[in-house]
């Protein structure tokens, strides 16, 4: 079975449901970058983003200010799907994710704050 755009946004979202990306590392393509709406530049290497994000995710742990990563739609960047992001509680709105995938690996995850979350079709479902 191939890796799916659909297969790679619950995956990132799982990750940050459970604040655990151990299911995630293996899916990311040797090239994997890292983009952000965020951040001034991208992150071009799986080695820096696994620091990077383990960083992160052990800082939402700390804080024990939920994440909520919810699969949704909207058509952005030649993109259907996403992952929409809460903090603090579901209704709060603060981002979307989308992954691009090649040859059976995530290629690419972007973190954008435009078009607003408020946008997306939300579906609801939160993998976990």
């Amino acid at each position: 079975m191939s890796l799916t755009e659909i297969d790679a946004l619950t995956a990132f979202a799982k990750t940050l449901n459970t604040l655990n990306a151990e299911t995630l590392w293996p899916l990311l393509a040797e090239d994997f970058e890292y983009g952000s709406q965020r951040m001034l530049a991208d992150v071009t290497s799986k080695t820096v983003f696994r620091t990077y994000f383990s960083l992160k995710l052990a800082g939402l742990r700390e804080r024990r200010h939920p994440v909520f990563a919810e699969l949704g739609r909207i058509t952005a960047y030649g993109h259907e799907h996403c992952v929409i992001l809460a903090q603090g509680r579901k209704d709060h709105l603060v981002g979307l994710v989308f992954a691009d995938v090649a040859d059976g690996f995530i290629c690419r995850i972007d973190l954008c704050i435009v078009p607003d979350a408020h946008e997306a079709r939300r579906s609801g479902f939160y993998p976990a």
